[in-house]
């Protein structure tokens, strides 16, 4: 389909509009906004949670914090405008207002990705096509609209669109694994794509800059994979709703080693994204000093991470390999232990007294339907857990399992993992003090 494009107007950054407060946006899965809540309170920010994220306002500061700092959000947007448009010419007139140039650098392409519900506009490629044009007419040049297959994506997945998501109509341009630059705008034809995300719901449109670039979830310090690898943003959340701040910790189903190594990060009060880049610091030449000053200041602020107090095991000795060499690449060799072995093995004498029982045992789609063997699993860490008299945590997927681990046990959080709905279930008493 042919769009005619209004004439064009063009817009230039000026120093009000990058200066400008932000409608800052902090995605996560669902089920995990009190645990995001809590992080940004922790930051000095004030944030309200919402469906699908917590919202705030702020500067390039806040900004740049919540990218550098959040464990669980999976991606930090800026809302660009809100609007109501049932109808094309609408959705361009109203498009065509908001302050693109304050995201988009001379000479850089986008990616747009539209989701509609329950809107009269809902072909999402015609809603691209149209917002792609009021962009153009803005900015009042070209602007390329980059092609590419789309990530495991988990923006703003509100119960309503979340439940809806295999009926939603969805379309993507986009390619946000690229969108990883750290440098400044000297360059502007070397910047990557700007991922702009269109949301269409009742009529009402909301445009959104993607901050982050690649999910935040992507630390960088996976160079291995294990099977049904643990998004770490999951991890981190899993500890954080155990009240982890520091201290022993044993993963007896380590996998990849994700929960020994978020725990280290947060004992060593790492930020998680201090070895990636992030999108909005390609926006302007003082996003990325501010950027650069940011993570000087969370590098000051690290504390030695004592050896023997975090450990991992697994009785698969491919997970142990990929373990050990995720541990080597954030920089935690010589911090964490990982040994090859069974469950059965570990014995609560073994565990320091408040060690924390952290684990994301086998289920559901990764082992098959709970059998014996599952069960078993299940009944022998509750056991563990009972006997230890400690603190423990666990990624649960079904009630079976949650009942072969025990009654102590009680599901705090609710959400989902790789589209599987799960629950963090933690011990009485479970709350670890740095």
């Amino acid at each position: 389909m042919r769009v005619s494009k209004p004439s064009p107007r063009p817009q230039s950054p000026n120093r009000k509009e990058t200066a400008r407060e932000l409608e800052i946006f902090c995605a996560c899965s669902p089920g995990l906004e009190p645990i995001l809540a809590a992080e940004i309170e922790s930051l000095g920010l004030v944030g309200t949670a919402q469906p699908g994220g917590v919202a705030l306002r702020g500067g390039a500061r806040e900004l740049l914090l919540a990218n550098l700092w959040l464990r669980c959000a999976s991606r930090v947007l800026v809302r660009l405008g809100s609007f109501d448009a049932k109808t094309f010419p609408q959705l361009i007139a109203k498009a065509r207002e908001l302050p693109f140039a304050s995201v988009l650098g001379a000479a850089q392409s986008v990616a747009l990705k539209a989701t509609c519900r329950k809107s009269r506009l809902y072909h999402s490629g015609a809603v691209i096509e149209r917002v792609h044009a009021a962009l153009e007419s803005r900015l009042g040049r070209k602007v390329a609209l980059v092609a590419g297959a789309s990530d495991d994506d988990e923006t703003e997945a509100s119960p309503s669109t979340a439940s809806a998501n295999a009926n939603a109509s969805t379309n993507t341009s986009t390619n946000t694994n690229t969108n990883t630059n750290t440098s400044t705008t000297a360059n502007p034809a070397a910047l990557a794509p700007q991922l702009l995300l269109i949301r269409f719901e009742r009529d009402r449109c909301t445009i959104s800059a993607d901050a982050s670039g690649a999910l935040l979830h992507r630390r960088g310090y996976r160079t291995q994979l294990s099977r049904a690898p643990l998004r770490e943003t999951l991890a981190a959340a899993l500890l954080l709703a155990a009240g982890y701040r520091g201290g022993p910790l044993v993963d007896p189903c380590c996998g990849g080693g994700t929960i020994p190594i978020e725990a280290a990060l947060i004992a060593q009060h790492r930020a998680p994204g201090l070895a990636r880049g992030f999108a909005c610091e390609q926006w302007s030449r003082e996003h990325a000093q501010l950027a650069e000053r940011l993570r000087q200041e969370a590098r000051a602020s690290e504390t030695p991470l004592v050896p023997g107090l975090l450990a991992g095991s697994d009785v698969d000795p491919r997970a142990l390999a990929a373990a050990e060499a995720n541990a080597r690449a954030a920089g935690f060799a010589d911090r964490i232990t990982f040994s090859c072995q069974p469950l059965e093995r570990l014995r609560a004498a073994d565990l320091k007294p408040g060690t924390l029982l952290a684990a994301n045992p086998s289920y559901g789609k990764r082992a098959g339907a709970p059998g014996p063997e599952l069960v078993a699993l299940w009944s022998s860490l509750g056991a563990l857990a009972r006997a230890h008299q400690g603190p423990a945590a666990l990624l649960c997927p079904s009630n079976e399992l949650a009942r072969a681990a025990g009654p102590e046990f009680r599901a705090l959080v609710r959400t989902q993992n790789g589209g599987l709905p799960v629950s963090l279930l933690v011990s009485p008493g479970t709350a670890i003090a740095g």
